[in-house]
C-alpha cells in the first residue's frame, strides 16, 4: 500500500471514527420511532432462536417483521442481547441502537474514499462531514432501522 493511499485511508478512518462518537454520544437523544420497535423486537426474537436454532421454531421466532431483509434485525438483536443483557451496559433502546454505528463508520468511510478520489481530500472532508451533518441523516443515523443501513450498502455498492 503505498504512503499517498495508506494516507486517505488512515483519514477517512480518523473522519468516520469522529463521525460515530458524536452519533454515539447522542444516541438516547431520540424517542423511538414506530419502524424501530418493530425492528428491536424482531431483532430480539432472531436473537432467542439462534441460542436454540431448530426448524420446530424457526417460524415462532422468525414470522415477525419477515417481508424485510433479516441482517440489519440480527445485528440489533445482538447488540441488544451483548450490551443490555450479557454486559449490562446500556438501557434497552441505546443497546439495540448500538449497530446503527458499524453502518456509520462504512458509510461515513467509503464516502470519504470516494470522493477523495474524485475532487481531493480536503472536498471529501467537507463534503463528509456535512452530509453526516444533515438533519434527516443525523436522524436515522440514530435509530436501529434500516434506513441508513440501506444507504450504506447502496454508498458501498456504488
Amino acid at each position: 500500500m503505498s504512503n499517498k493511499l495508506f494516507s486517505t485511508w488512515l483519514k477517512a478512518t480518523l473522519i468516520s471514527l469522529g463521525i460515530c462518537v458524536i452519533v454515539f454520544l447522542t444516541l438516547g437523544d431520540y424517542g423511538v420511532s414506530t419502524d424501530e420497535a418493530e425492528y428491536i423486537q424482531a431483532g430480539a426474537l432472531n436473537i432467542q432462536w439462534f441460542k436454540k436454532p431448530s426448524l420446530n421454531t424457526i417460524d415462532t421466532f422468525w414470522a415477525r417483521n419477515s417481508e424485510h431483509p433479516p441482517l440489519v434485525k440480527i445485528l440489533t438483536g445482538a447488540t441488544q442481547y451483548i450490551f443490555q443483557k450479557k454486559i449490562p451496559l446500556f438501557n434497552e433502546i441505546i443497546a439495540a441502537r448500538l449497530e446503527v454505528l458499524l453502518f456509520v463508520f462504512l458509510l461515513t468511510f467509503f464516502l470519504f474514499l470516494f470522493i477523495a478520489e474524485l475532487y481531493g481530500e480536503g472536498i471529501a472532508f467537507f463534503i463528509t462531514a456535512m452530509f453526516s451533518l444533515l438533519p434527516r441523516v443525523f436522524y436515522h443515523a440514530h435509530l436501529a432501522c434500516l434506513d441508513y443501513p440501506l444507504t450504506t450498502l447502496w454508498v458501498i455498492t456504488i
